[in-house]
């Protein structure tokens, strides 16, 4: 064990530590306020940290850090009594480390997991950096950081920032209704349909659109039929199904991974560049109050096309339907109107659009969705 706090140390008083540093613009939300006791020496600072305990008692880390090599609330405490530089030369302790922030890591070693609290000792480098070391209360070593180098950030005084009003509104996610094209698309080069059809889509698709669907057991069909002289579908509907397993999430990634595998030769495939993918989903995206909440499974195929549909603009199409014959017959028409995401209900087209909340308007859980309390961030 070792002497703590080391010989001839001075405390720097912490009373005011908190208070000063929100004011300074970083403002440590509870869970990070761990900084219980400060010292300093010629040249060093040596500090006191633990995990802040809640209202009952019970420790941040407790059942916590034992799923953290480090808890992050810890390390964070750590590495505070660097932000007396930031509050300026008058504090206490600010000229034992340099000014700045934790910015640039190297020489990180971590000796053991699970503390709870932690002895630290913060030395300036020549280099204008901090070299760091924690160890238990009973001495043993726990973390050793070679060099930490820091930035010095813009001071933002709490005080400023309140006399400044916010210069944008919140949006929040929102369905209006589109007008239905009055004609169907693709009005030339016909329709395909790639994949299994559980729930036959396809004749009442057909029927709708006067004119017959082709069926393709899979792409390579489809792409021999190209190759052969065939045209090329100027759509190709796939209706994504998850296969029904009680467990949410076992459909979530099933689903996923066959639209995976339909996205990722489909996108590579220049034959397949003047041919709209269609991916057709069941109680994908909740467009209002009516809606039920998200199905896990169809879910996420939105969000994997999403970031498909931005790296190959026009290429993909998200069409939600919901169980009405009227959505399915509105499909050709809702294609028709160009937008790459839509929601059919009750034969009525519907967009997503981020709008303007009022300011009267607080934000709200979207309907069955489960609210959670954000992390506290410094």
């Amino acid at each position: 064990t070792t002497t703590w706090p080391p010989p001839g140390a001075r405390r720097v008083p912490l009373d005011d530590f908190y208070t000063e540093t929100a004011e300074a613009g970083l403002d440590y939300g509870p869970a990070f306020q761990g900084l219980t006791a400060l010292w300093q020496t010629d040249g060093a600072l040596h500090a006191q940290v633990a995990l802040p305990s809640d209202p009952e008692g019970d420790a941040t880390g407790g059942a916590g850090a034992d799923g953290h090599a480090l808890h992050p609330a810890l390390l964070d405490a750590a590495l505070q009594p660097l932000a007396l530089g930031v509050l300026g030369a008058d504090r206490p302790g600010s000229a034992a480390v340099p000014a700045g922030l934790p910015f640039a890591w190297s020489g990180v070693r971590l000796h053991a997991a699970g503390a709870t609290e932690l002895q630290v000792t913060l030395t300036p480098t020549d280099d204008g950096g901090v070299r760091v070391r924690a160890a238990t209360p009973d001495g043993l070593p726990v973390l050793d950081i070679a060099a930490l180098t820091l930035r010095a950030p813009a001071p933002i005084r709490a005080a400023a920032r309140a006399e400044q009003p916010p210069t944008e509104p919140l949006y929040r996610l929102r369905w209006p209704t589109v007008p239905l094209s009055t004609t169907p698309a693709p009005t030339t080069g016909g329709w395909g349909m790639l994949g299994l059809d559980p729930r036959e889509l396809r004749p009442r698709l057909a029927a709708t659109l006067g004119a017959d669907v082709v069926p393709y057991l899979d792409r390579g069909a489809l792409t021999e039929t190209i190759d052969a002289g065939g045209p090329a579908p100027a759509a190709v509907v796939v209706f994504c199904d998850p296969p029904g397993h009680d467990d949410a999430g076992a459909d979530a990634h099933t689903t996923t991974r066959q639209a995976l595998d339909v996205l990722r030769p489909w996108l590579a495939d220049e034959r397949m560049a003047d041919t709209r993918l269609v991916l057709v989903t069941h109680g994908a995206v909740t467009t209002g109050p009516d809606d039920p909440g998200p199905a896990p499974g169809y879910a996420a195929v939105w969000g994997l096309a999403r970031t498909a549909q931005t790296e190959h603009p026009d290429r993909v199409v998200l069409v939600d339907l919901d169980d009405t014959d009227s959505s399915l017959a509105a499909l050709p028409r809702a294609l028709a109107t160009g937008e790459p995401q839509l929601a059919l209900r009750h034969g009525t087209a519907h967009v997503p659009r981020l709008m303007p909340l009022p300011p009267s308007d607080p934000p709200t859980e979207p309907p069955n969705a489960p609210s959670a309390e954000p992390p506290a961030e410094p």
